[in-house]
């Protein structure tokens, strides 16, 4: 953050700021939803911050006119995308898991989606429109997202913030910042600048771990398929239904997981990989048995069973 530590005018900072308005983002390159996990990392007089996680969504350095905070539990409810109407920003600080996360991420698809959505209001008409609204995320928890198709981790840039400034607060770091905000506003635009040559943002190295778990917490399946099972030709890559249910109960009870029915196994497996698995039938007239094709337990003998 080297353009922080020098002081801006306050002219030069209007004229930054006026310039903004040639200076615009496509809407298209940016990211659906940020992630921020953990105690952040920063530097300069950001480091002196009980959780520098405060400086990403401080009410007092947003947009508010533009910015909304949300739940969770609120977005899930029957009015919930009411308040985003004209919202560009939309905060969900110390997010958890809850009961309503299937929701949560149907309504974070929907929105994110750029899809027409219809919008219950209370006491007034409902209305369908295209929500504008970006979604970040800020937790000391990874949180749970649901998902067998992955959809939603791939809308998701993660930032990982593992530092904890406990004991060594800095309670006169939001005068100091204010007093930086021309600069801050300066480094700012060079991040735009970057991301409109690059064309999309860029997933950091540091939250990659964070992408990983979210991806297997969004879907188990695929976490089990990865580590049970492989893929391969239709013809000679082929396991049972009843084999692999069998072994997903398994997997299910060692790992935490409910394992529901076969048929939400067959779901969740369709959902997560599409056409690269297919179900058939295999075996002899008195012994005919339905299969998935495509994948194999990695404890079978490929191509061995009875067909």
């Amino acid at each position: 953050m080297s353009r922080v530590a020098g002081e801006t005018s306050s002219a030069t900072a209007r004229a930054i700021r006026s310039s903004t308005s040639t200076r615009r983002v496509p809407r298209s390159i940016l990211s659906s939803a940020v992630c921020v996990s953990g105690r952040p990392v920063s530097a300069s007089r950001l480091e002196r911050a009980r959780s520098p996680r405060f400086r990403l969504s401080r009410r007092r350095f947003t947009l508010t006119q533009r910015c909304r905070a949300v739940t969770d539990t609120t977005l899930a409810g029957d009015f919930g995308l009411a308040p985003l109407i004209d919202k560009a920003l939309a905060v969900l600080s110390d997010s958890r898991v809850t009961i309503k996360g299937k929701k949560l991420v149907e309504t974070l698809l929907t929105v994110t989606g750029e899809d027409t959505v219809p919008v219950n209001r209370k006491y007034r008409d409902a209305v369908s429109v295209k929500l504008a609204t970006r979604f970040m995320i800020v937790s000391n928890e990874t949180p749970s997202l649901p998902d067998n198709s992955g959809a939603i981790v791939s809308r998701i840039i993660a930032l990982s913030t593992p530092n904890s400034w406990l004991g060594r607060e800095d309670p006169g770091l939001s005068d100091a910042l204010r007093k930086e905000l021309p600069a801050i506003l300066t480094w700012a635009l060079d991040g735009m600048d970057e991301l409109m040559k690059r064309g999309h943002l860029a997933q950091p190295a540091t939250g990659r771990e964070i992408i990983d778990l979210l991806r297997d917490s969004a879907s188990p399946i695929k976490q089990f398929i990865d580590e049970t099972c492989v893929f391969g030709a239709h013809e000679t890559h082929f396991v049972s239904k009843r084999s692999l249910y069998e072994r997903w109960k398994s997997w299910c009870t060692d790992h935490g997981h409910l394992p529901h029915s076969d048929v939400h196994l067959a779901r969740a497996l369709y959902a997560a990989y599409g056409a690269r698995i297919k179900s058939t039938r295999r075996g002899g007239r008195a012994e005919r048995q339905m299969h998935f094709s495509g994948i194999a337990l990695r404890t079978a003998t490929i191509g061995k069973e009875k067909q």
